[in-house]
């Protein structure tokens, strides 16, 4: 996972994936998923920025504070079709 600070909060981001063997995805891949926690380590709460499916999952997330920016990427899997989507960027404007 990838943590970054942000004022106050800490920000984790990282990709989440199936435990139980009935619902694992295929190639590793999973959720995109960030927790924030506040200055103690307590956590407030979780976005979940991509719900992966069979069709749609991701993997190796990257988080980086720049300017007044959060920019995470990921690269995005199709298992059905066994073929990358592509890498995709979310910027944020922090306040």
């Amino acid at each position: 996972p990838y943590v970054v600070r942000v004022g106050l909060y800490w920000v984790m981001t990282y990709r989440r994936v199936a435990t139980d063997s009935g619902n694992s995805l295929e190639n590793d891949n999973g959720d995109i998923v960030r927790d924030i926690y506040n200055s103690n380590w307590v956590f407030q709460r979780q976005e979940v920025l991509l719900t992966a499916s069979a069709s749609r999952a991701g993997n190796r997330p990257h988080c980086q504070l720049w300017r007044g920016y959060l920019i995470t990427c990921w690269d995005e899997w199709d298992a059905v079709n066994s073929r990358g989507l592509g890498i995709y960027m979310r910027v944020e404007e922090l306040m």
